[in-house]
């Protein structure tokens, strides 16, 4: 061995975005879907990603959604460690999060 590095070990590292939606069933109670919303190379394009989605499913949810006297909207989008939530005061609405399917692997990072 020469002391350079094996390159079969470099895994290309990649970000999942997952998005977690309460969706209406058969018999309209509510269903959680799960939905591969995409991989990306970089958690700073990731994270942009689910970002966006979470506001695209906000905006959906806060045009019918009920507001207060203030005119507040019953919806808003929380930042968390994993990725966005989209929420009401009755609960998490949905879930748009940042999966790593091989943390701590070797990368070209």
């Amino acid at each position: 061995m020469d002391g350079r590095m094996s390159t079969s070990r470099i895994i290309a590292h990649r970000y999942e975005v997952l998005g977690f939606v309460l969706a209406a069933g058969e018999d309209e109670t509510p269903v959680s879907r799960t939905v591969h919303c995409g991989a990306f190379a970089s958690v700073e394009e990731a994270f942009e990603i689910a970002r966006e989605l979470a506001v695209a499913q906000w905006r959906g949810t806060a045009s019918s959604a009920r507001t207060d006297d203030a005119g507040n909207v019953d919806c808003d989008v929380e930042c968390t460690d994993f990725g966005y939530d989209v929420c009401s005061r009755a609960g998490l609405i949905a879930r748009f999060w940042i999966f790593d399917p091989c943390p701590g692997a070797i990368g070209p990072d």
